[in-house]
């Protein structure tokens, strides 16, 4: 899925979901959607997000349920989360490496946003050389295990 303007939906922008695999996501610019600006989801695995442009999204990019993704090189500004990475009980986010990637002002009128999220069962990934700036609450939060927070500037890491 490459080089298309996505804007303005109910739903999500750009959405992978059950079991979609090995697909690349890249070069789109997705924006003012009430979901997500992209979203992959329930077994989403090996894909690859890169060099798109999301804004004022609920989340900009999700990874959900979903293993072995690498996002990379994306720019996300004004959403809610600029990137968000979560499992599930039954079935963890792990394995995903999130890198190079750049967010900004991440705000919310309702509730918290941060630059990374890393919530529940998301276990096991990679972040390496982001830059995360202006964002409301914390620039990069982790609420999970055994990840590792490589280089990059995300000011109030917690």
């Amino acid at each position: 899925v490459s080089g298309n303007g996505q804007s303005t939906t109910t739903g999500n922008g750009i959405f992978l979901d059950n079991n979609s695999a090995q697909n690349t996501i890249s070069g789109n610019t997705v924006s003012a959607n009430a979901g997500h600006g992209i979203l992959l989801s329930r077994g989403s695995n090996s894909n690859t997000i890169s060099s798109n442009t999301v804004t004022k999204n609920s989340d900009g990019i999700a990874v959900d349920d979903s293993d072995g993704n690498v996002v990379q090189g994306n720019a996300a500004a004004e959403n809610r989360n600029g990137i968000r990475i979560s499992g599930s009980i039954d079935t963890k986010a792990s394995d995903n490496q999130i890198v190079g990637n750049t967010v900004d002002k991440s705000t919310s009128t309702a509730g918290s946003a941060y630059g990374i999220y890393l919530y529940s069962h998301a276990d096991n990934n990679l972040l390496r050389n982001n830059t995360v700036t202006g964002s409301a609450t914390f620039g990069i939060y982790i609420k999970s295990g055994a990840n590792r927070l490589e280089g990059g500037d995300g000011a109030d890491v917690i």
